[in-house]
Parts: C-alpha cells; structure tokens; sequence
C-alpha cells in the first residue's frame, strides 16, 4: 500500500527507486508477475532518465524473478 503510494507521487529517480522497492516487495509477497512488472517499468524509465544507480538492483530483482520461474538461462544472464 505504501508503496503503491510512493509510485503514484514520484516522478525522476525516485519513481526508478520505488518502482524498483516495490518490484521487490511484489516477488517476496508471491506476486512476481506483477513484480516482473515493476522491474521492467523501472528499467525502462531508469533508461529513459539516465539513472543507472538502481539498475543492478533491477537486474538482480529480474534475475531472481527468472530463477524462481525456473529460468536459469535468462537467470544467469542477468546475474552476470
């Protein structure tokens, strides 16, 4: 819910972070489709910014989305 919240009034970097926050918050919570979704938002709009202190975080949420999905491939990609 807080999260949500911090979304919906951040704009710039700190929309990166908490779409990035919140990413986390859905995968811990048994959601990842919507975590996926918010670790791709949050890459594209980090992009989009020239923000790229958040991105390895995104890419670490990303990567353990794939694992838990039983992506290996696309995991270790992503962890590097």
């Amino acid at each position: 819910e807080l999260a949500d919240a911090a979304v919906a009034v951040a704009k710039g970097w700190h929309l990166v972070a908490a779409l990035s926050v919140r990413a986390r918050i859905a995968v811990a919570s048994g959601v990842p489709d919507a975590g996926e979704r918010d670790a791709h938002e949050a890459l594209a709009c980090a992009v989009d910014r020239g923000v790229h202190l958040h991105t390895p975080d995104i890419l670490e949420c990303l990567a353990t989305i794939g694992t838990r999905n039983g992506d290996s491939l696309e995991a270790a990609r992503l962890f590097g």
